[in-house]
């Protein structure tokens, strides 16, 4: 971005950062900020807003990162949404960071560029689509990014409406499918794009992934100075001013921790060339509604990952799906 565009994208932060603070809903905020301004200024300053509300949400959360292990982001790319429902995708948080492994590219497709993390929570938004009978507020899941140069990209989903919105008037609520699959899959079609299907089934899968009691979390700092400054260095020095100089400032730095999830789901593995008479079949996960708890009368939803059936060097019936 050149400096006048970045001078307004600083302000917008500001300005969103501290309405947020005072309380205002994110359609308040796009008013108060966005209806002001020049036309021609209000695309990009819609985005900027975007970009703005969810990195306070994530900043007044407390910060919470995730960092995907390459084989659970690829196996959930498989993962069908049949059967699940709005009640089944819960944010752990308002907003969370979600640094994506670098041999799993997200270019979502030219929409959010191709980043190394991305900012998704949830938010309330206004539709507009006469033709399909929408219009009024939803809650939709939103995620935002920066792009290589530093500008903001934002993309959302309207996915929550009756009874599950929140700081939304109820006269106007759209009436949203509860059938997650039916959401996205609908959402693919109005926009013609079904890679933005594909992105928002894949995050979908991810939120109810990690809020799954199955799933295995792993807190790791990566700070890497704070981390050479522990491991007992500091503990070994003799007492004195260097002792206490590096004491204070290993508690000024940023451990940088990040929850690690998927690193004990195994890798989903290839297709290979073959002259077996058979065939291998890529065999998509999914979301089973499991019976549990006492006298079986309590529910909990069980990932059952994707998997290939059929000898192992015979050739592939169905395209493994990448993301980039």
């Amino acid at each position: 971005m050149d400096t006048e565009t970045t001078q307004i994208f600083d302000y917008v932060k500001d300005e969103t950062r501290e309405l947020v603070q005072g309380g205002l809903s994110f359609m308040d905020i796009l008013e108060t900020i966005i209806m002001p301004r020049p036309s021609y200024m209000q695309p990009t300053l819609f985005r900027f807003v975007e970009y703005a509300y969810m990195e306070t949400l994530y900043l007044e959360a407390g910060r919470h990162d995730y960092e995907v292990a390459p084989a659970l982001a690829e196996k959930l790319l498989h993962t069908e949404l049949r059967g699940v429902k709005q009640a089944d995708v819960i944010f752990p948080f308002e907003c969370i960071k979600l640094f994506i492994p670098s041999e799993f590219r997200l270019a979502a497709l030219g929409l959010i560029g191709n980043p190394e993390w991305i900012l998704v929570g949830r938010a309330d938004s206004f539709v507009e689509e006469p033709s399909l009978g929408l219009s009024g507020y939803v809650c939709s899941m939103r995620a935002v990014c920066l792009s290589k140069g530093g500008t903001p990209q934002a993309i959302s989903i309207p996915l929550f409406g009756g009874k599950n919105t929140s700081d939304i008037k109820s006269q106007e609520e759209i009436a949203v499918p509860d059938d997650i699959k039916d959401i996205v899959d609908g959402f693919g079609e109005r926009s013609h794009n079904s890679d933005i299907k594909q992105f928002f089934s894949w995050l979908v899968n991810l939120v109810m992934y990690i809020t799954s009691k199955e799933t295995r979390k792993d807190n790791i700092a990566t700070n890497k100075e704070w981390i050479a400054l522990g491991d007992g260095r500091i503990d070994r020095l003799p007492a004195g001013r260097k002792k206490e100089r590096l004491t204070r400032h290993r508690r000024s730095l940023d451990p940088g921790y990040r929850i690690h999830i998927g690193v004990d789901v195994a890798p989903l593995g290839s297709a290979r060339e073959g002259s077996s008479p058979t065939v291998r079949t890529l065999v998509q996960g999914h979301w089973r509604n499991q019976v549990c708890g006492p006298q079986w009368q309590e529910r909990k939803l069980i990932w059952i990952q994707p998997f290939w059936r059929g000898p192992e060097f015979a050739e592939a019936t169905n395209p493994i799906r990448v993301l980039q």
